[in-house]
Parts: structure tokens; C-alpha cells; sequence
């Protein structure tokens, strides 16, 4: 929809809303519930409703209701009227998207679509879908889970790219989230619904301006992207903030993606990009190549490995995780070079930890004090290797004169810095959960002080120091916070 049209389509509301006096509708279908099928009703008017032989028309027939079938006046405290197979002959629709429309009065009919038809989220087994009515408009409003009332696009996480077309792993489909705000984000109590929920794990955090990826292997059970369309829901604990949808096939290790990351478009309705239910609909998202957990991308970045990261998992082990260029297909293997001397340009210059088509994988046993060095390459058929970039470099310590990447801090204590890597600032953001002094330092590699970007009294909650290192040459530093209460610390990479 261009500009102009949705301006003019605005306006027309403003114009109309206030003249029908927010009209009050005889029913509305405020329930539905997909195993098995039912719709529930709820009765405006102020008598009973008789609805012997009335309809209920879906995709997969019309459904008749039996005689004798009164729906009682049940609003505004009473639950709505289950029509069901105990008393609707033919009641069926298609859980993955349909149109579900009743004809409950002879001048009156109230339609809702669902899944890949409209706005309205897809019934998943076990839950149901309930309305919930707009503050000013009492009798309309948006239908959505029953543990999830609407609210699209108040979030500052939202859904940042979709690959359900992965031809090159049986883990290669996956679903990345994006912070787009200054600070890092606990996912825990955070949902995604396809098919079922996938509940994040308690100690998920993702960065500032970074991102979250969860992989096919780490689906539930029942939890399946269906390439050529489906629906994906994002729930913050009991609010539903985002969604997107794909009616159409968009190719083997294709991405659908937002771009630039985060993109929205918020200038007539915050939540309109967030109600996508289609390609077309979903207006933000485009196609572009697979950039798990990277800057979402249009153009091919050829044959090389991206998004190269090291985390520690607290177990004296590093957690490995990136991309394979799997738009190239040419691909055999992804190749994990491991060095303690730097960055290696070649698999023969370090020691290779991991062959194969996966993109995670945990190096264990890692001594303290030792800087780890990784370079992934892609392997061809013919055996000739991608050359290696920034991106396909990550490194990792787990110990360094007294630092670790691993924290004695509060749960709620949260560090992070952005940009990184960085060319001469970055923007070192951490929380506090009372208020207190800290020092913000800087070490090298060796474990040297080579900075205090502060040393102060900062306030509980969030605060920001900025880290000036245009004299500093270029490798991988570490910031670290220090308190009362304990420290953390991690690396930063500076590239000139």
C-alpha cells in the first residue's frame, strides 16, 4: 500500500468512525478453537438469539446448526456460546488458514479470517483464540491466543529473518530475532508460536542492536516452518508484538528478511508492519541470502563464511556459531581452524577442530588464559577453500589476569558494547541493579590495563560509557566492569 492510499484511507476513517456513533453489531465470533473445531459467539443484542438452521461457512462447507439452538444475551460478563459438533452438523476448517463466516441473522452475517487470510493468528492444538476489544471501540477489536492479548509492534525485539527453505542441512532452517534498541534484552518468558510454542530458555539475553538465532534442532516437537507458507508468531510473556507470514515458495535457502535489519515502516500505525499474515501483507520483509545472525543482506556475499561468533558456555568450553554459504552450490563442508597465534589464512597454519555441514559447535576443555583464535572456511568439492574475512574470525579467552568471559554478577546485570567490531568508538552499555560505584577498564590481550574509560558512582539501571580508542592499534580487547558485588567481562574487537 503506497503512501498516498494509506494517508487516504486514514482520513476516510476519521471522517466515517465518528458519524456511525461506534455501532454496536447484534454477535461477534469472540472464540475459536481448532481440535476439535469450535466457534464461539458472542450475543450483543438484548434478547437471546434463535440460530435453528443458521450457517457457519468455511473453506471446507457450510455447517448448519441444529434446531432448538439459542444463543443467550452473554455480554458484557458472560463467556461465549460454543457452537460445536454437539450441536452444528459439518462444523471443519482448514487450520492453517481460513475464512470462517457466520450467518447467525438473516441481515447480519460477522466473518473472521485467520492464518494465511488475515490478521487473526492461526489456532494451535490445546489453545484457543479469543476477542479482545479495542479500548475505544468496545465491539471490535483484534481475536488472538488466549495466553497473549495483541499489542503489534510495542517491542524493540521483533522478528528479523525466516529460512524455511533449507536444502543443505537438516538443522538449516531457523528463525533470527533483532534488538533495535541501545540496551541487551532477557528473553526469558518470550514465545514463538508455529504450530506450538517454543519458549526461550531462562538465561537467553540478546545483545544491543544484536541478534538471537534458534535452529531447526532446537524446534519442540510439532514446531515446523512450512516453506511454501506459514505463519510466525512473537509473544513477549502475554502480549503478542510481532508477526510475519509467506504465502509462496521463496526458493531453496532463500531468506525472507527484513532490510535493512529491523525495518518498519511506523509512519501511519506503530503496529503496521507487525500484522503480516502473507508476502503481501508482511510488508516489510523481502528476500534476500541466509545471514543467520549477521546484517541482513541483498547482495550475494560470495563464497565465504559469516556471522563467525564464540561464546563461552561457562563449562571451560567455547560455543562456535556461523553461517555456510549455502546459496553457493558448490558447498561440501564447513572447516573450524583453531589457532593460539592469531588468525590463520589457511586450514594447514592451525589445527582443524571441525569438518562438516553443520554451523555450532562446542570446543571443549579450553585452558584460562589463553586467547583461542578461530577461522572458518568453506570447502568446495574440488577442495579449494573461501578466503577468510572479518567475518569468518571470531576469537574467544576465558581467563585473562584475573578477567573472565563468564559472571559473578546479579542475573539482572547486563553488559554489552555496540558497535563491535568497532574502528575508533564504541559504546560500552551495562546495567546495575542497585546503585553503586564501578570501573569501566580495558585490557589487551595479555591481560594489560590499557584503559579506565570511568571509575565512578553510577545510578541502578542503565548507563552507557563511551570508549575512545583512535590511538589503540588494532586486535581483540576486553572490557571489563567491575563492582561491590563482582565483575564481568567481554571482548571487543577494534579494526582500523
Amino acid at each position: 500500500m503506497n503512501m498516498v492510499l494509506k494517508i487516504g484511507l486514514v482520513l476516510v476513517l476519521m471522517m466515517v468512525l465518528p458519524c456511525l456513533g461506534n455501532p454496536i453489531p447484534p454477535y461477534q465470533i469472540g472464540l475459536i478453537k481448532a481440535s476439535p473445531p469450535q466457534v464461539g459467539i458472542i450475543n450483543y443484542y438484548s434478547s437471546d438469539i434463535d440460530v435453528s438452521g443458521m450457517t457457519i461457512v468455511t473453506s471446507r462447507g457450510i455447517a448448519t446448526i441444529d434446531s432448538g439452538t439459542i444463543i443467550p444475551r452473554n455480554w458484557p460478563s458472560g463467556k461465549p456460546y460454543i457452537l460445536d459438533s454437539t450441536n452444528t452438523s459439518g462444523l471443519a476448517f482448514n487450520q492453517k488458514g481460513d475464512s470462517i463466516i457466520a450467518n447467525l441473522l438473516p441481515y447480519y452475517s460477522n466473518e473472521i479470517k485467520f492464518g494465511q487470510l488475515g490478521t487473526t493468528p492461526v489456532p494451535i492444538d490445546g489453545y484457543a483464540l479469543l476477542f479482545y476489544p479495542d479500548p475505544l471501540y468496545l465491539y471490535w477489536g483484534y481475536i488472538s491466543f488466549d495466553f497473549a492479548r495483541p499489542n503489534y509492534g510495542y517491542t524493540s525485539v521483533l522478528i528479523n529473518e525466516v529460512n524455511a527453505g533449507s536444502t543443505w542441512d537438516r538443522c538449516g532452517n531457523f528463525i533470527e530475532l533483532y534488538n533495535k534498541s541501545a540496551v541487551p534484552i532477557s528473553l526469558n518468558g518470550w514465545r514463538l508460536v508455529c504450530d506450538t510454542i517454543y519458549d526461550f530458555p531462562a538465561n537467553a539475553i540478546i545483545p544491543a542492536h544484536g541478534y538471537y538465532v534458534v535452529d531447526e534442532c532446537d524446534f519442540p516437537t510439532k514446531f515446523h516452518m512450512n516453506f511454501d507458507g506459514d505463519n510466525l508468531y512473537l509473544i513477549n510473556h502475554d502480549t503478542l508484538v510481532d508477526q510475519v507470514g509467506w504465502s509462496s515458495d521463496h526458493g531453496a535457502n532463500v531468506s525472507f528478511m527484513r532490510y535493512p535489519d529491523g525495518d518498519v515502516d511506523t509512519s501511519i500505525w506503530i503496529g503496521m508492519d507487525f500484522i503480516g499474515f502473507d508476502d503481501n501483507s508482511s510488508t516489510s520483509f523481502e528476500n534476500g541470502f541466509p545471514s543467520r545472525g549477521a546484517a541482513n543482506r541483498h547482495e550475494n556475499p560470495g563464497f565465504v563464511v559469516i556471522a563467525a561468533r564464540a561464546d563461552s558456555t561457562g563449562l571451560n568450553a567455547a560455543r562456535l556459531t556461523w553461517t555456510n554459504p549455502i546459496w553457493d552450490p558448490n558447498i561440501a563442508a564447513a572447516v573450524v581452524v583453531r589457532s593460539t597465534n592469531g588468525f590463520v589464512n589457511n586450514p594447514p597454519e592451525g589445527e582443524v577442530i571441525y569438518e562438516g555441514r553443520g554451523q555450532i559447535y562446542i570446543d571443549p576443555n579450553l585452558a584460562f588464559n589463553q586467547v583461542y583464535y578461530y577461522t572458518i572456511f568453506a570447502r568446495k568439492y574440488d577442495n579449494n577453500y573461501s578466503i577468510p574475512t572479518s567475518e569468518s574470525q571470531t576469537s574467544i579467552i576465558l581467563h585473562s589476569a584475573g578477567i573472565a568471559e563468564n559472571s559473578n554478577l546479579p542475573t539482572d546485570f547486563h553488559i554489552s558494547c555496540y558497535p563491535n567490531p568497532f574502528n575508533a568508538r564504541t559504546l560500552i552499555t551495562f546495567t546495575l541493579p542497585v546503585s553503586e560505584r564501578a570501573r569501566v577498564a580495558i585490557y589487551d590481550v595479555a591481560g594489560r590495563l590499557v584503559d579506565i574509560a570511568a571509575d565512578r558512582a553510577f545510578e541502578a539501571g542503565q548507563n552507557s560509557v563511551l570508549w575512545d580508542a583512535v590511538n589503540r592499534p588494532s586486535g581483540v580487547y576486553f572490557y571489563s566492569i567491575k563492582t561491590d558485588t563482582g565483575s564481568q567481562a567481554k571482548t571487543v574487537v577494534l579494526m582500523k
